[in-house]
């Protein structure tokens, strides 16, 4: 594994193509794994497993703070892409050498439905099923992890990101971080790198 990423390193400019299937999947397979990790059809209907998951509605004002939240992550991240550009350059340089491509499909309509696939799904997964068990700092770490597409300092953006989704899980609930999440991704696709 480790050679195929230092190979996928090797290749400056590389576009690599999201698929239209691509969030489907991710979508059909996180959900269902968040749901039967907390029981459901096992000790938990469907209703139940959705409340154990924090998904319940959300209000308009809530709604509002989610767009709040995730315009201040855009802000976080502009931020630190910069500071990362000054103090890091070699690093910056090989984060900026991939960027992602909808295959065959707009990003005006790719990004929505890979931002609701990873807003859901890793919602889902990571503050809905796991960070009641684990608590926030371990699921921010693991949330990290899989984020392995990016070097150091923006898997630690993303630790930090998740410890502020699990506060505000904590505080509100799993569709009011999904939504966050969402809006956050749909920038991160649609605003162009400055």
């Amino acid at each position: 594994m480790a050679g195929s990423f230092v190979l996928l390193y090797d290749d400056p400019g590389e576009t690599i193509p999201i698929y239209l299937s691509d969030p489907v999947v991710s979508l059909l397979t996180d959900v269902p794994l968040a749901l039967a990790g907390v029981g459901w059809l096992m000790t938990r209907n469907f209703s139940m497993a959705l409340g154990r998951l924090g998904f319940v509605p959300v209000t308009r004002r809530q709604v509002a703070w989610a767009g709040v939240v995730a315009a201040a992550f855009v802000v976080a991240a502009g931020l630190l892409d910069h500071v990362e550009a000054w103090l890091l350059p070699e690093i910056y340089e090989r984060e900026g050498r991939f960027s992602l491509k909808f295959a065959n499909v707009s990003p005006w309509l790719g990004a929505p439905l890979v931002a609701v696939a990873a807003g859901v799904g890793e919602e889902a997964v990571f503050r809905g099923a796991m960070q009641p068990r684990f608590g926030v700092p371990l699921t921010a770490l693991l949330f990290a992890a899989v984020h392995v597409q990016y070097e150091i300092p923006g898997i630690i953006l993303i630790f930090l990101i998740g410890v502020v989704l699990g506060v505000l899980r904590d505080r509100t609930s799993t569709t009011f971080t999904a939504l966050a999440h969402m809006l956050y991704d749909i920038a991160a696709f649609l605003i162009p790198d400055a």
